[in-house]
């Protein structure tokens, strides 16, 4: 790749390909640039606190079930279930990543009762 130096007034460099076609514009001005905190799912939360499933169960006075469904990632809480939970392992409802972390498999057609399916 090849780099063009920025004329004197100008933010940012362009990086070239050898083709000549524009493959990344970079910032030169870091100082703007912000640093986010990396999130961590609820079970990461749970390690680094020294909390267990009862622990945490207890703190966020939430059904065991919703609980563990969330800790493994099977289950998207609500606004105020994250509320609860973040509250307690203390920390920001931001900082915890929250979502499935289990795939979402897709099914075609409606299964061998109903005929022939794609």
């Amino acid at each position: 790749m090849i780099t063009r130096r920025p004329c004197p007034g100008h933010r940012f460099r362009v990086v070239l390909t050898p083709a000549g076609r524009r493959a990344t514009i970079i910032p030169i001005d870091t100082r703007r640039v912000k640093v986010v905190a990396r999130s961590k799912s609820v079970a990461e939360w749970m390690a680094d606190r020294g909390l267990g499933l009862a622990e945490l169960v207890a703190a966020s006075s939430l059904d065991e079930r919703v609980v563990e469904a969330i800790v493994r990632g099977r289950y998207t809480p609500s606004p105020e279930q994250r509320q609860r939970l973040s509250g307690a392992l203390g920390v920001e409802p931001d900082r915890i990543a929250w979502g499935h972390s289990t795939g979402v498999d897709h099914m075609y057609g409606h299964g061998p009762q109903f005929g022939r399916s794609p």
